[in-house]
């Protein structure tokens, strides 16, 4: 992992909207940049509600997935995430972070973790290079519900 960046935001609209909160509330942002062999190939960034973590909380032993410190932590129960995944252009901004070029076609998940009081705990929005990574779907029928799992290699 390189490039962490945690930082105190307001929630704008859009923010707001996503993690159910009020404008101008104090989330906390955390965004990275994921390497393998000395070459960025993944950009995420994690939007957290007030009492999710803190800057204190990531100082101790973070290595790059909010989902495993969450889990690891303990403080909050998880239930579900609800991913939706697309290809989409690189802005200008992302782009540099991996350093490619604008436009290019990178593989997008935004996500949504919940607790099981049905609080969203986290909304992510991750930026996969493609030939890095190889996802997989793995849908589970129960109960005429589907649930689903995921894994990368």
């Amino acid at each position: 992992m390189g490039a962490l960046e945690v930082k105190e935001i307001l929630a704008q609209m859009d923010e707001a909207e996503k993690l159910q909160v009020d404008e101008g509330t104090r989330l906390i942002s955390i965004s990275r940049v994921i390497y393998t062999e000395n070459r960025p190939v993944a950009y995420l960034k994690d939007i957290l509600p007030p009492g999710a973590l803190t800057e204190e909380d990531l100082k101790k032993g973070f290595t790059g997935s909010v989902l495993d410190f969450l889990l690891n932590k303990n403080k909050i129960r998880l239930d579900k995430s609800f991913t939706d995944i697309q290809a989409v252009a690189a802005t200008s901004q992302i782009a540099k972070k991996l350093e490619i070029q604008r436009g290019d076609v990178l593989l997008m998940f935004a996500a949504r973790l919940y607790s099981e009081a049905g609080k969203i705990i986290d909304f992510s929005n991750s930026y996969f290079l493609p030939g890095y990574f190889r996802f997989h779907v793995v849908r589970r029928v129960a109960n005429n519900e589907y649930q689903f799992t995921d894994s990368a290699e």
